[in-house]
């Protein structure tokens, strides 16, 4: 019985991930049934020959056809596991006792979003805190007995968070203003650089171009008094979406939201990579 159950939701190919970090659910309806989910950023250093030339629309065909490991010089960039909402429990429940379960009641995932905000993950949760963009995997795969893998390739034009720098002045390291905040919201996830090098740190607030982070992701120095350090809207979060969602924002409801912490900007091509694991437990 409990290998018709991983059948019946490998079929399904219920998918994704994206450099986060990973987490076990136990489903009370399924007593041996855990899910975990994996999620992984690669950034393509470069693309091997001869797949260096191709435009984006072949090069997503090399990676759904011939794999990374052919296609891609990749460095993986961040990895991490997610938080399972209500909305994947409800999804199963609803599949498992009808013949012929609704159209939104589907599981098969038509799309991966990532969002800006920081805020802790809820189960009750039915938006990305600020979601940034979404768009359908590229590639939905069979991964060995138990699992599934979803693909999505993301160029140096898409899910770029707003940009400035630090302004001049003396700040603390909790409050600095920047030269333009548009777009920055409270809870977003945003990655300052100091004289020492990169962090990441949590808004609490945005007043016109002052930003205020929260006491517990203080910096460990002030931002450069003279002014010119990157400030970028990082990715701060992840979803999934099956059967109610549209490919417009904050449309439908999650079925699992993670925290991310990666600082993607128009210099980076990279591919998120999602895993699905169904276990005995």
């Amino acid at each position: 019985m409990f290998k018709k159950i991983l059948d019946f939701f490998k079929s399904t190919k219920i998918v994704k991930k994206v450099l986060l970090a990973s987490a076990a659910l136990s489903l009370p309806v399924f007593a041996q049934l855990a899910i975990t989910e994996n999620w992984y950023v690669w950034e393509i250093e470069s693309r091997k020959s001869p797949y260096d030339q191709l435009a984006e629309v072949d090069f997503k065909r090399a990676l759904k056809t011939d794999g990374l490991e052919r296609c891609c010089n990749l460095k993986l960039a961040y990895k991490k596991k997610n938080t399972i909402l209500n909305k994947l429990i409800d999804q199963i429940r609803s599949n498992q006792v009808s013949a012929s379960p609704a159209s939104t009641e589907h599981m098969f995932v038509d799309y991966v979003a990532i969002g800006t905000s920081y805020a802790t993950p809820a189960k009750t949760d039915v938006l990305l805190g600020n979601e940034l963009f979404r768009s359908a995997p590229d590639t939905l795969i069979l991964n060995g007995d138990n699992g599934i893998l979803a693909f999505l390739y993301v160029n140096t034009s898409t899910g770029n968070g707003a940009s400035t720098t630090v302004a001049a002045g003396s700040w603390s390291i909790t409050v600095f203003d920047v030269a333009d905040a548009t777009g920055i919201v409270t809870n977003d996830r945003i990655r300052v650089q100091l004289d020492t090098g990169f962090e990441f740190a949590t808004v609490l607030s945005v007043a016109t171009n002052e930003i205020t982070l929260t006491a517990g992701t203080a910096l460990s120095a002030a931002p450069n008094a003279a002014g010119g350090g990157t400030v970028i809207q990082s990715w701060g979060e992840a979803a999934l979406f099956a059967g109610d969602a549209t490919a417009s924002v904050d449309t439908g409801t999650p079925l699992n939201r993670t925290l991310l912490e990666y600082a993607k900007d128009s210099s980076k091509e990279i591919i998120v990579e999602a895993q699905i694991i169904y276990t005995g437990v």
